[in-house]
């Protein structure tokens, strides 16, 4: 058979190729073999297709396959080439997010933090950093994947805001993490006389 193509999903390879030309006596299953850090690991499938689970996210596997027939010696026919490597990699996991005022003469501050969560194999790309308040318009913030930080500057003072951080990878978007409640407020001004 060909080389197969990988598909890597989460812990993850799927393996598919063309079936070879077969002069006349059928292919009766297919030996296809893993190769990564694990090692090797052989199995045997009747079709194309088959799945290897299990994987390592962010290490790199080859899979190569041989067909059998009632042609071939007891081990099979000839190896394919082997596969381009493949990556597996899941969604990022959630990041802890903190909130706290910024003290500024007028207020309006809020500097939200957050930690860099598991990659899951795949780098982080970026955060989308929401500030919600009940009643009060949504601020949305694109971080880069390399920040952890940022202040939103239009809040309403003395509203409550929560924060929420959302990792993103190649693979998509992973689950929010969501900071406590924070208000801002600006400071009075001095009594007129």
């Amino acid at each position: 058979p060909g080389s197969p193509n990988l598909e890597p999903g989460d812990r993850q390879v799927t393996a598919t190729w063309a079936a070879p030309a077969n002069d006349g006596t059928p292919v009766t299953k297919y030996t296809a073999e893993l190769s990564g850090p694990q090692g090797i690991v052989s199995r045997e499938v009747a079709g194309t297709t088959i799945v290897f689970s299990g994987l390592q996210n962010g290490a790199g596997y080859t899979v190569r396959v041989r067909a059998h027939n009632s042609a071939t010696p007891p081990e099979g026919g000839a190896w394919s080439g082997a596969s381009r490597q493949a990556i597996p990699a899941g969604l990022p996991g959630t990041p802890e997010v903190g909130a706290s005022r910024v003290d500024t003469p007028l207020g309006g501050q809020i500097r939200a933090t957050w930690t860099t969560p598991d990659a899951n194999g795949s780098a982080i790309t970026g955060y989308t950093v929401v500030a919600q308040s009940s009643g009060h318009p949504t601020l949305t913030y694109q971080a880069g994947g390399g920040e952890t930080e940022t202040i939103f500057s239009s809040v309403v003072n003395g509203a409550d805001y929560t924060i929420s951080v959302t990792a993103k990878n190649t693979v998509g978007a992973g689950s929010a993490g969501v900071s406590a409640p924070t208000s801002t407020f600006a400071p009075p001004g001095a009594p007129g006389g």
